[in-house]
């Protein structure tokens, strides 16, 4: 079925005046068809029946070719059905309503092929019916012109009790929606935060770069870390890692190769958010080396190597930048002691070796599994 709905201003009439009769009357102008396209007489004793719900009771179908005798004043609409001849092989119909009390004309063209022939009396007389009542039901809202005729009290109920379930319904399904954007918003808003709070929980594998100054041995390492970062309880964290490092040290004849390499287990807390801090202590532990070797013109001097384990408790702050879903990038800063140490010793003398504080920085990059 297909409709088209054309309105079209006619001229407006005057305000009724005060007391005058109610405008009850709609003349049907419909071609005497019996049995195709559609049965008028059956039409018209549908369409009585459904304008009576609307309050209409009082409906003229004049003869084909004869002007309805009705007095202009309490002329309501008339409703005329085109083509004007009854064609069996017609297609569609075209409802015309000339709408006085709201001074409007308006059309539905009706698709008849998808309708079945006895079903088409009925279909006909709803759509004429909802065409006059979305006509005359502009009457009925806020600000509305007043009728150029005034329709009876049985229309006017009919219009307000038919808009009452509509306005109702439109502010229930108002409601509705906006519960169920709240809703939505909430099931957004949890799923960002389970999410968030996956993310945080999730472990991480750090990758990163780092290098440590022992000012009192005047050694500095430059290596690798890795570890992995566990979230516990509310801020708490743990790591597990582990380094290897070495640097080259020039000494006063000879000069020094020093590395080590040290498993940690550490405990602290991490800030929640985007961006995260960890503060953590950490214990390190592993094997320290340094190997001597004497210049050239150091005579009869003799290189040495020597290798021991070491332990160092170091202070570590990392801050971590989201760069996606998955990677951060890691900005940290170490601060320690080293318990146990090796030397390099020259005539006696600690001047070398993995010692004394420890000061530290490192870079590198968090994945999340």
């Amino acid at each position: 079925m297909v409709a088209t709905l054309i309105a079209v201003a006619a001229p407006a009439g005057a305000e009724p005046p005060l007391g005058a009769s109610p405008a009850s009357t709609v003349v049907v102008d419909a071609p005497p068809c019996i049995g195709r396209p559609y049965d008028r007489g059956h039409l018209v004793e549908l369409l009585r029946i459904e304008l009576a719900t609307l309050g209409v009771n009082d409906v003229v179908v004049p003869r084909p070719g004869t002007p309805a005798e009705v007095d202009p004043a309490r002329l309501l609409a008339t409703i005329a059905l085109a083509p004007s001849e009854c064609r069996d092989d017609a297609t569609e119909v075209t409802i015309t309503v000339v709408d006085r009390a709201s001074a409007k004309r308006v059309e539905r063209r009706m698709t008849l092929a998808d309708v079945g022939v006895d079903e088409r009396p009925r279909a006909m007389a709803i759509a004429v019916s909802e065409l006059l009542s979305a006509s005359l039901a502009e009457l009925e809202l806020a600000g509305s012109p007043p009728p150029a005729v005034a329709p009876p009290p049985e229309v006017h109920s009919a219009l307000a009790y038919r808009l009452t379930p509509a306005a109702d319904a439109a502010r229930l399904e108002t409601d509705r929606r906006i519960v169920e954007d709240r809703e939505e918003q909430s099931r957004r808003v949890r799923a960002e935060e389970t999410a968030r709070a996956e993310r945080e929980r999730a472990p991480e594998l750090d990758f990163s770069a780092f290098t440590w100054a022992m000012p009192s041995r005047e050694t500095a390492l430059v290596g690798g870390a890795g570890g992995l970062r566990l979230r516990g309880a509310h801020a708490l964290a743990f790591r597990l890692g582990a380094h290897f490092g070495m640097g080259d040290v020039e000494l006063q004849g000879a000069s020094a190769l020093v590395g080590a390499a040290t498993a940690s287990a550490g405990i602290g807390v991490a800030t929640r958010g985007p961006t995260e801090l960890d503060v953590f202590t950490t214990l390190h532990a592993g094997y320290g080396f340094a190997h001597g070797a004497p210049s050239g013109s150091a005579g009869n001097v003799q290189g040495h190597s020597y290798g021991n384990g070491i332990a160092a408790l170091l202070f570590e702050a990392s801050l971590r930048v989201p760069i996606d879903a998955l990677w951060s990038a890691l900005l940290g800063i170490d601060l320690g002691y080293v318990l146990a140490d090796v030397s390099f010793l020259s005539d006696s003398s600690r001047v070398a070796g993995i010692g004394g504080a420890v000061l530290g920085a490192s870079m590198g990059v968090s994945l999340g599994l």
